[in-house]
């Protein structure tokens, strides 16, 4: 544990301030008694050198989240918006948990972390893609819809293949995904466009088509 705290304090020294001050023993003690509680002794003996606040996920431990923290800043993920969501790992590490990991959680959370990546490969929307179907459980799918828009334009290319999902509500999130905001509003790719011209032919779902309708109308 020393010597995870001890690598996390050096990784400290490359960020700006952020935190607060450390907490003394009694601070701690105080806050226990206070609660009724007794915290976990590496939360404990972390906060007496720093403090933050947490909500673990597939973390293993406080220190796992908040190593995982400082790595995700002095990496540059984009923004710190699915922080709580997301998971620890490379890309190779993310799309293996992705693919294979039999936990519904953990393959959204690394789905999610492909949302904010800085460094994907130029093979990340193909293979975001390729897992996409063979994906179970819709909340997942979900999420790797929204690591699919947040990968530009090559990225959103590959969104129609969402138009074929069972789930009307991912559908309708494939289309609002294939646009992207610019500063004088909405923006759709004449590809796109037409592919979603096209698949309101054969679009049943009234919400569906709704939603895509509408963002025919509103984007350029």
């Amino acid at each position: 544990m020393d010597d995870r705290i001890t690598r996390i304090q050096t990784k400290l020294t490359t960020l700006p301030e952020t935190l607060g001050p450390p907490l003394t023993e009694h601070q701690v003690t105080a806050f226990e008694d206070r609660c009724g509680i007794r915290l976990p002794e590496e939360f404990r003996r972390f906060t007496s050198r720093r403090f933050c606040s947490i909500t673990l996920i597939v973390d293993t431990d406080f220190l796992a989240w908040y190593e995982r923290w400082l790595d995700f800043v002095l990496t540059g993920h984009r923004d710190l918006t699915w922080f709580t969501d997301q998971m620890a790992g490379d890309e190779t590490e993310l799309v293996t948990t992705l693919a294979t990991d039999p936990d519904v959680a953990r393959r959204r959370a690394a789905a999610c972390t492909f949302i904010t990546y800085p460094t994907g490969g130029r093979s990340l929307p193909g293979t975001l893609a390729e897992v996409y179907p063979a994906e179970p459980n819709a909340v997942v799918r979900g999420a790797i819809l929204r690591a699919l828009g947040a990968q530009g334009d090559a990225g959103r290319d590959l969104l129609p293949v969402a138009l074929a999902d069972r789930d009307p509500e991912l559908r309708s999130l494939a289309a609002i995904l294939m646009t992207h905001h610019h500063r004088d509003g909405r923006s759709l790719s004449p590809h796109l466009r037409e592919v979603l011209t096209d698949h309101l032919a054969t679009e049943q779902d009234p919400s569906v088509r709704g939603t895509i309708t509408g963002f025919l109308g509103q984007s350029r």
